[in-house]
């Protein structure tokens, strides 16, 4: 189990308006603690990953389920079936951040998207006309325990502030 403690996020969030947070399901596989977990987080979007879609039990809040752009074809019917419990598409791991905006297109058709790669300052233009919801930025790792780099982060979202 990696995270924060389910007391220490409702101190957190219960003083923090404004964004809609996220628990993200990182254990491989749907577990008996899982309706147990998302009641204790009560959080506004679950995250799972696609080959997971299948053992999830209806849930009142809304899914965000991670896809390898990929993997469309491979997860298209499953995704169709439960198209209720979904409320975005996070699309990963495209070879070499390419963005293929058609396939993006087609599957924006289907489901609201998240893009969740290719994303970098210099691809901000092309990404601005892709029909998606938002993109997921992503932190580096640290270098040094508390210490991060923030500059690609901060690039990005300097060039979203004026578009």
């Amino acid at each position: 189990h990696d995270g924060i403690d389910p007391k220490k996020y409702k101190e957190i969030t219960d003083w923090v308006s404004g964004p809609s947070f996220v628990l993200e399901w990182t254990e491989e596989e749907i577990t008996d603690r899982f309706e147990e977990v998302i009641q204790a987080y009560n959080a506004d979007f679950i995250q799972i990953a696609a080959h997971q879609l299948e053992n999830i039990p209806l849930l009142p809040k809304g899914l965000i389920v991670t896809l390898p752009v990929s993997d469309w074809r491979l997860y298209k019917p499953s995704l169709q079936s439960n198209k209720s419990k979904i409320a975005y598409l996070l699309l990963t791991n495209a070879v070499n951040d390419l963005i293929d905006s058609t396939l993006v297109g087609q599957i924006a058709k289907e489901f609201p998207v998240l893009l969740g790669f290719g994303i970098a300052e210099k691809n901000l233009d092309s990404i601005e006309s892709l029909p998606v919801a938002g993109i997921a930025l992503d932190g580096t790792t640290e270098f040094k325990p508390g210490l991060k780099d923030y500059s690609y982060l901060s690039a990005i979202l300097e060039r979203l502030e004026v578009m």
